[in-house]
């Protein structure tokens, strides 16, 4: 398709501002960790590719006994991974250079949403995993509470390229039309997410004044923060 083209491209070009700061990773590691343990608790040496891993962060947060792999269209985010013992790959999972089910686990952290096509990518992703391998996605929950009563002022429908916003019901029957069996459902803040007091204060707000374009202050648009609004779904 000519927009999934597109998207790549824009990916692929990204400014260094779409890039993971590293000034950020102190203060992510324990929920990298936390995802670690919840994808691998029994701690065996795997084989892992992150997609849309980014400038490597979760990667860069695993222990030295994973084997690992990652895929990232933008050329910037890379440049980050270099001096790194990672595998990585410019483009997407479907065009890499790995052998099919080649990989314990294949992650999806913040990228489903951005994806046209997110039924076609669980489907290439299954082809990449060996048999009892297992698919982790991190994604925001569109009938999460709080995704609900921010309603149209979520902040997350107002992100750059957040094209496909799931709910847990989608999510879970599209892994499982693909032939995934064992499909379990965490929920989980993100680690941008806001306090509660902030979120409280700004859904106040959105519901005086309505909608995103009429929340506007100090030129800019106010929208409702994230806070306990994502889902880890494990597949295999």
């Amino acid at each position: 398709m000519s927009d999934e083209v597109d998207i790549l491209n824009a990916y692929t070009q990204a400014p260094s501002a779409y890039v993971s700061r590293d000034q950020d990773f102190q203060g992510n590691l324990p929920f990298y960790k936390t995802i670690e343990k919840l994808i691998n608790p029994k701690a065996k040496p795997m084989t892992i590719c992150d997609v849309g891993c980014n400038s490597g962060q979760f990667l860069r947060s695993l222990d030295e006994s994973w084997d690992k792999f990652g895929v990232e269209p933008g050329s910037l985010a890379l440049q980050l991974l270099e001096d790194q013992s990672i595998n990585t790959h410019q483009g997407t999972l479907a065009n890499s250079p790995f052998p099919k089910q080649s990989m314990d686990y294949i992650t999806y952290f913040d990228v489903f949403e951005h994806l046209p096509n997110p039924k076609e990518e669980i489907e290439i992703a299954k082809s990449f995993l060996k048999q009892n391998g297992k698919l982790a996605i991190l994604t925001g929950n569109s009938t999460s509470m709080t995704a609900k009563a921010a309603g149209p002022t979520w902040t997350y429908l107002s992100h750059v390229g957040h094209i496909s916003v799931p709910s847990e019901k989608a999510l879970t029957q599209a892994l499982s039309l693909s032939g995934f069996t064992k499909i379990e459902t965490l929920k989980l803040s993100h680690p941008y997410s806001r306090s509660f007091f902030d979120w409280l204060i700004l859904l106040t707000l959105s519901k005086i004044l309505g909608t995103p374009a009429r929340i506007k202050f100090f030129n800019r648009r106010w929208t409702v923060p994230l806070f306990q609004d994502h889902m880890l779904v494990i597949a295999s």
